[in-house]
């Protein structure tokens, strides 16, 4: 859930509405598959702080739990989701199933240099990340306060957002993500960059119908000896499936773009997902366990497709 302004300024007394919401919520969707994962409140702070969110997290946690006991639950700390008051999230010892989310924009002034929503930062403007050894430590030592409470807690660390804000020039933009990116990977944390095509941040063009490609490979560079983001290899009719099945090693961490204009109809096994293919189909797709939230985008458009004759209609991956 996210801007729920009036929670965040008046926790007490938005505590109910808060909790009535998640109930309908939780019933609503108890028999969706377990892969659907709820995430109450998106960075709690202001008036919600450490103590209240405590509070109220337990009770949100309890609510989902009388209709959905086996769901895993994302939850992240106070001030929104700081990675310096992990310390002070509580979160109860006999729920194995939460995964914690921490969000990550700093230097502050570099990832959100003339951001309209943060005052002052017309004046954070023309600031560069230059990857010094001294800017990449800063970066090392934060992750290493998450990998620390982690393995205190016994918790997974989840990477919700980080990104750099497209004031900043491309050239530092991609080397702070890259750098974020690869410590996370270090420390065996799954992440989601913010985000996918909106103005400020994304990864994908929308108005260009183009991935923002420097960017993307910071994110999920392509392994060494394959095709690189800029230069997507064509994959024929025959190896699709090869590329794109489970057990295959490109799944790993690598940039897959698919301009598959299949000489006649033909089916992609994807799993247990079967999919016709015509003339006109087209794929477009990151794979692997960088990108999570696109992986399972990637997942869903298949489902949405199972079984369909796609010979008249385009399929774009993960944003159709």
């Amino acid at each position: 859930m996210h801007h729920y302004n009036e929670l965040y300024q008046d926790p007490a007394g938005h505590r109910e509405r808060f909790l009535a919401i998640w109930r309908q919520i939780a019933e609503r969707y108890q028999d969706r598959p377990l892969r659907l994962v709820f995430e109450p409140l998106n960075e709690p702070h202001d008036n919600l702080n450490a103590g209240e969110w405590n509070n109220l997290l337990k009770d949100v946690l309890g609510v989902i739990r009388r209709s959905n006991p086996a769901r895993t639950i994302v939850f992240g700390p106070a001030n929104y989701n700081d990675i310096r008051q992990l310390a002070a999230l509580e979160l109860p010892a006999d729920d194995r199933n939460l995964i914690v989310s921490v969000h990550y924009y700093l230097p502050y002034e570099f990832t959100h240099q003339g951001a309209h929503w943060a005052p002052g930062s017309s004046a954070w403007l023309g600031m560069k990340w230059a990857g010094s050894g001294l800017e990449k430590q800063a970066i090392r030592d934060d992750f290493k306060v998450a990998a620390d409470w982690a393995k205190k807690n016994h918790r997974p660390i989840f990477i919700g957002e980080f990104g750099a804000n497209s004031k900043a020039d491309m050239e530092s933009r991609v080397r702070w993500t890259k750098c974020v990116a690869d410590t996370a990977i270090e420390h065996g944390f799954s992440f989601t960059y913010w985000d996918f095509c909106a103005e400020f941040f994304g990864l994908y063009d929308l108005q260009a119908r183009a991935w923002r490609r420097e960017l993307l490979e910071a994110v999920v560079p392509p392994p060494a000896g394959l095709p690189s983001a800029a230069e997507p290899s064509r994959i024929r009719k025959g190896s699709m499936s090869d590329w794109l099945h489970p057990s295959s090693p490109c799944r790993r961490g690598q940039f897959l773009e698919l301009d598959a204009l299949a000489p006649q109809e033909g089916r992609l096994d994807f799993g247990d997902i079967h999919l016709r293919l015509g003339r006109q189909t087209r794929g477009n797709g990151v794979v692997g366990p960088r990108l999570l939230a696109f992986q399972q985008l990637l997942h869903g458009a298949f489902a949405g497709v199972v079984g369909a004759t796609a010979s008249r209609q385009s399929l774009n991956l993960p944003w159709r």
